[in-house]
């Protein structure tokens, strides 16, 4: 048979019940199979109410157990539900996001659901215009990691038809869940371990400052020092729109320009870290001798510089299954206010931090 018209086998979770033909059993034998009713069957199927993951587990692994066959007709493929998510990152090429999206992707195939993965170069108006494509395309939900925190992203998209939510960030009034990591507390270990190896003089790379994200480690920085009864110097804050290993190349650069050189560098990412150490070592000054540096994200070239950089972390997994877990419960109809879940963090401290020897 021609490839072209060969029938395609789709998931049973992509048709209404009634459009559902599966071998040798029957909706009524999922339900019994599963332990639950025949309505909540109905209602996996169509989203009219809201099925708890616990149940939706127990009622996909009947229908994959199950060697199933669909017979549908071009009316049902233009039914209300898709079973297709998208994700929009600012660079799939980044390890932490990519880390994400990958863990989105296992949890949405384990519920039948497809993965739509949009990159936007960490450009705003793209962001905007790929949520539009994802609504032209029918998605059932969108996971987004927005660059800017701006109501306007949602313009013309119906939240209840199609529920969002957001990593790292917090768009105020925009009845949206969120999960996020706790920067605050991130970037207080991070002061207070370099304060303990007698470290004063610390510098800071952050991005924009209009950023919810920027703005809680901008506050733990100041509120450390002056935990820490060190003196606030601006100059020891780079901040710029990039995060790539250029930008933190550029910024570093930067700092090693100053009058007065900090001793200590906490970068953004691990990607910035890594340009950081570059210019150092390029200005022929050594790591932690002279400077010592602590990136973030944990990503796993980190134990493979030289030297290994020290790097605050968080669970990436957690955060996926927690951004998909609040994603489901709205596509299956859950109507209470909007959540925010804080993820946590740790510091793994490796090579590239140190006592600082200087006298300041």
């Amino acid at each position: 048979m021609d490839s072209k018209n060969k029938k395609k086998d789709i998931s049973i979770k992509d048709m209404p019940v009634k459009d559902i033909i599966i071998k040798d059993i029957t909706i009524k034998d999922i339900a019994k199979e599963a332990g639950v009713s025949l309505g909540t069957v109905s209602n996996f199927f169509n989203r009219r109410a809201i099925v708890s993951n616990k149940l939706s587990k127990r009622i996909q692994k009947v229908i994959s157990k199950h060697n199933y066959r669909i017979n549908l007709s071009a009316s049902s493929l233009r039914g209300k539900i898709t079973k297709m998510i998208g994700v929009i990152i600012p660079d799939s090429s980044s390890v932490g996001f990519s880390f994400v999206t990958k863990e989105i992707e296992k949890l949405a195939h384990e519920f039948g659901y497809s993965v739509v993965v949009c990159n936007s170069d960490n450009n705003f108006e793209a962001e905007v215009e790929y949520v539009n494509v994802l609504k032209s395309r029918n998605v059932d939900g969108i996971i987004v990691l927005p660059s800017k925190e701006e109501i306007k992203i949602f313009d013309g998209l119906n939240l209840n038809r199609v529920p969002v939510v957001l990593i790292n960030r917090k768009i105020d009034n925009s009845n949206v869940d969120y999960v996020a990591i706790d920067m605050y507390d991130a970037l207080t270990k991070a002061i207070n371990y370099l304060v303990g190896l007698k470290h004063k003089k610390i510098a800071i790379m952050i991005r924009e400052i209009d950023l919810t994200q920027s703005k809680e480690r901008l506050k733990a920085y100041k509120d450390g020092l002056k935990n820490n009864n060190i003196d606030f110097n601006k100059k020891f804050i780079i901040s710029g729109p990039g995060f790539f290993v250029e930008d933190g190349y550029k910024d570093m650069v930067q700092i090693l320009n100053l009058e007065d050189r900090p001793t200590a560098v906490i970068a953004y990412n691990d990607n910035m870290a890594i340009g950081a150490i570059k210019a150092v070592k390029d200005h022929n000054l050594k790591i932690p001798d002279d400077f010592s540096i602590i990136g973030f994200d944990n990503i796993y070239i980190d134990d493979y510089l030289e030297p290994t950089l020290t790097s605050l972390t968080f669970q990436k997994k957690e955060i996926a299954s927690k951004a998909f877990d609040l994603l489901l419960k709205r596509m299956n109809g859950y109507k209470e206010p909007p959540q925010g879940i804080i993820v946590s963090s740790s510091l793994i401290i490796r090579d590239s931090t140190g006592e600082n020897k200087k006298i300041d």
